[in-house]
């Protein structure tokens, strides 16, 4: 019941477009699940992460990857599930690698996003016409290829986290090769040890490779796999705190509870009261039946087209390395001198450049101690004559701290400022994001601030 089996009947890949009001708590084995919302909005689940998407948005879900989907009343969603086994051909390590997509996220960055949502779309398109005739479409498993080909090489744990590294041949296999046997032995103490004898590597090279090519110590690596491990049998077994945390590798129970915090941001014991329950839920979703699904999914290709150059109200840049170049004084004092000529230089279209162009945005980076004195608001200010829209990041440490943070941001802002100005909050840690997202709501209501949270390397 938790564990849901996909059938796949000639094909390596199926799809269905349904209006979804909430599924329950369910994962599958060895099937990779993409979700693509084609109209109205969508709250998902996954492991530690919610996401909340809107028309356009997807997420890829890994196999055995807990998670729910939560529909507004007026959802449409494709759900495209595509059997690994049948891609090894495609990576021999594709039931090893951990895809990380998202069309927000790492997709915009690296300005894949249209891309992407082009090659699910052809995908969805490819199976409602299967069911729709009674016929086998010959290109769909080579649309799937393509796809599952991109996910592998290019949106996978190794790449979203470590965006800027150079890669190096023969070094993804061997990091795939450790993430393999770690899943397989995460029960054992002293992994790393194991590790080094069996796959005949020194401790400290296994180290340098596993942080080199994800950005992601061995530990973090190794206890995100064993929470991951835990989650499961939480929702599945009946097994105590005790058996779970041996079952996992961890020392005690004591670890294994701080760690089961440190992604979930409650207990393993809190977890199981309020999500085993979710999974007995019946499904509460309407299938269109495949006439209906091919008009929605033409319906939903003219509204993107038809907005195709529009700005996303949703701001992405991450991952962003903010780095500061002198000091911020020094940096306010340069912006005046530059006044007088940003009103004679023309732009690359040979116009003048003025108020009918966007913004250039410039990061800011803003501590409690920048806010001792005025310096940095009223050199803020200065920006507007050159057409410059600073932001300002603050780096999360801790809830309390960022709220009293932005308070005062928001008092020395002004509430009319503060309506219009940027502010990002920049975090490390994936397992953060949940409190983050509690900041940003707290933030919105107590100062009316809308901050954007920012995943940053």
């Amino acid at each position: 019941m938790f564990d849901v089996g996909v059938e796949f009947v000639g094909s390596s890949v199926t799809a269905s477009v349904s209006s979804i009001t909430r599924t329950p708590l369910h994962m599958h084995s060895g099937v990779l699940e993409v979700v693509y919302v084609m109209a109205g909005e969508l709250h998902v689940k996954i492991s530690s992460e919610a996401f909340h998407l809107v028309a356009g948005d997807y997420v890829v879900l890994n196999q055995l990857d807990a998670h729910m989907l939560v529909g507004s009343g007026d959802n449409v969603t494709a759900v495209i599930h595509i059997d690994l086994a049948q891609f090894l051909d495609v990576d021999p390590f594709v039931l090893d690698v951990v895809f990380a997509c998202e069309s927000f996220d790492l997709a915009r960055f690296r300005k894949q996003e249209g891309l992407l949502r082009g090659l699910v779309l052809d995908l969805v398109a490819g199976c409602l016409e299967e069911q729709r005739s009674g016929h086998p479409v010959s290109s769909l498993h080579e649309q799937a290829r393509r796809l599952m080909r991109i996910l592998c090489y290019e949106y996978s744990l190794e790449n979203y986290y470590n965006r800027v590294e150079q890669k190096v041949e023969g070094r993804r296999e061997k990091f795939l090769t450790i993430l393999r046997f770690m899943r397989e032995n995460h029960a054992s103490r002293n992994l790393l040890d194991l590790a080094a004898r069996q796959l005949h590597y020194s401790k400290s090279r296994i180290s340098h490779l596993v942080k080199s090519t994800s950005a992601t110590s061995f530990g973090d690596l190794l206890t995100w796999v064993r929470v991951h491990e835990s989650e499961l049998l939480l929702l599945s077994t009946d097994d105590t705190m005790v058996v779970i945390a041996e079952l996992c590798g961890f020392s005690d129970v004591k670890y294994f509870n701080r760690a089961f915090a440190n992604w979930f941001q409650q207990s393993p014991a809190q977890y199981r009261r309020a999500y085993r329950g979710e999974i007995l839920r019946d499904e509460e979703s309407m299938l269109l039946r495949a006439a209906q699904a091919l008009t929605a999914l033409d319906t939903h290709r003219r509204q993107l087209q038809s907005t195709t150059g529009e700005a996303d109200a949703r701001l992405s840049v991450t991952p962003l390395l903010l780095k500061t170049v002198g000091s911020k004084s020094d940096l306010f004092r340069a912006v005046p001198a530059q006044v007088a000529l940003a009103g004679r230089m023309p732009d690359f279209a040979g116009r003048t450049s003025g108020s009918d162009l966007k913004p250039h945005l410039m990061p800011l980076p803003v501590t409690a101690a920048d806010l001792d004195g005025n310096h940095i608001i009223d050199g803020a200010a200065s920006f507007d004559q050159i057409n410059v829209l600073p932001c300002f990041v603050l780096e999360y440490s801790s809830d309390a701290d960022i709220i009293e943070l932005i308070a005062r941001l928001a008092e020395k802002l002004g509430t009319e400022r503060a309506a219009r100005t940027p502010v990002w909050l920049s975090y490390s840690a994936l397992h953060q994001r949940t409190a983050v997202d509690r900041i940003v709501m707290h933030v919105a209501a107590a100062h009316g601030i809308a901050v954007q949270p920012m995943l940053s390397l």
